[in-house]
This record gives C-alpha cells, structure tokens and sequence, in this order.
C-alpha cells in the first residue's frame, strides 16, 4: 500500500554532513565539499540520573543529574587528494588555533542532514530528484558529491556543536591480496548535539488546534 512521502519511514540513506564554521577567505571547509561519506554515526545522547527518596514516600524519585553525548565515527573511502581527517586531527594535536580551513579554532560545528529518499514535493514539480542512477532534472545533471543532493528535501537535521577529533584511522590494512576500496575513520566528540525537525511544530500545531476544539466545547 503506498504512503506519502511525510509520514513514510526515513531511509538510512540518503545524508550529507556540512562544516558551519566561519570560513576565512583563503579557506576551505574541514570537509571537502565533493566528497560524502560511506557512513556517520547516528547522534545518542545517554542521560544520567540520581536517585531521591523523600522523607516517608513509597517510591524513589528520579532526578536528571547529567547528559553524556556518545563519539561519532565518519567513514569515507580514501582518494590521493583527500587529507581532511588527517589536517583536523593534527590541528588539534598541534593547537593550531589558525588552522587553514578557517575559524578561530580546531573545534568544529556540523550539520548532518537527514534527506528524504523521494521527493515529496514531485507531485507539485512534476519532477523527481537526481540520483546516482544517472537520472537528470530539467536537463542538468548533478549526480556527484554534494550536488546529488542540491536538489533534494532535508526531513531532519542534527547540529554537532564544538567537535573534537578522537581518533584517526588512515585506511584498511595494506593486503597485496585485498583489492576493496580502503575506507578511512574518523572518530569525533562533541560537546552539543540539537535536533532540527518540524515535530515540534507540528505537535504544537495539533495542541493548539485541540486546545481550541476543547474550549469551544466547553463554551456551548
């Protein structure tokens, strides 16, 4: 039975990952804007809590003490002109606080988006979305790198705020027998994760309109 596109599941794919901090004239984002990503790390965010027990109540009570947010892993397969994993991670080892992606500091922001798989908006165009299959909109293809996604819906949208690298990883072992493409890791922490989505107004949307319903009820 078919869906629409707003109330279907998202798919794991597909996801762009963004670099937000300032850029410097001469710079260039941390992440070279061509290239994606294999795989990133969805956001977790583990709550710590403590436990009350008040005077002669029956039950503990509950308090939030603190939030822990797991490291993130990106992966992406390795190209003789790509060094980006590798310029961060010695960015930070070396506290270049003028490092030549821009920005005043290692630290780095991202935006990963969530994009939906098919475009809600092709029955309003008339027009689907570019993919890698090769299929063009209007003529213009733009099937590579972050322009395969120009032309796509963003459904959710998560900020990383204030991202250290953790771990670097160059490729997969050297094996004279193994002829996949080598994918390079990057593990990262930040220091503050937000959800982009409509939820909330959406929710907020329906309180207000069944707010309104129930006064008007209770007025008759």
């Amino acid at each position: 039975m078919a869906r629409p596109v707003f109330t279907d599941y998202l798919q794991a794919f597909p996801f762009w990952m963004m670099d937000v901090a300032p850029i410097t004239f001469s710079g260039l984002p941390i992440f070279n804007p061509v290239l994606g990503f294999s795989s990133i790390s969805a956001p977790e965010i583990s709550v710590e809590q403590y436990t009350v027990r008040q005077a002669n109540w029956y039950f503990d009570r509950h308090v939030v003490q603190r939030a822990a947010i797991s490291p993130f892993t990106a992966r992406r397969g390795v190209t003789f002109f790509d060094s980006d994993f590798w310029r961060w991670t010695q960015a930070a080892l070396s506290g270049n606080q003028t490092f030549s992606v821009g920005g005043s500091s290692y630290r780095r922001s991202f935006v990963l988006i969530h994009f939906f798989a098919r475009n809600p908006l092709a029955a309003l165009t008339g027009s689907n979305v570019p993919s890698a299959n090769g299929q063009d909109l209007s003529g213009v293809a733009l099937n590579f790198g972050p322009f395969e996604f120009a032309l796509r819906v963003p459904a959710k949208a998560y900020l990383l705020k204030s991202c250290i690298p953790l771990r670097w990883r160059s490729g997969n072992d050297f094996d004279a027998a193994d002829g996949s493409v080598s994918i390079a890791e990057l593990d990262f922490n930040c220091e503050l994760v937000e959800e982009i989505s409509l939820s909330g107004a959406i929710s907020g949307a329906v309180n207000a309109t069944a707010n309104a319903a129930a006064a008007a009820i209770s007025a008759l």
